[in-house]
């Protein structure tokens, strides 16, 4: 359904640790989270 509403801050503490740990998922991961941040859904930082 259509998102109305304040976008959802995502600050990801440690991402450079969290890609070493996750690997291809971590790609994965970010980019369904930069596509909502490009329906205006989220922001995305990566600490």
């Amino acid at each position: 359904g259509d998102y109305h509403g304040e976008p959802v801050e995502i600050v990801w503490r440690h991402s450079a640790q969290s890609a070493a740990r996750l690997g291809p998922g971590f790609e994965q991961i970010v980019a369904v989270l930069r596509r909502a941040e490009q329906e205006g859904r989220a922001k995305l930082r990566l600490d």
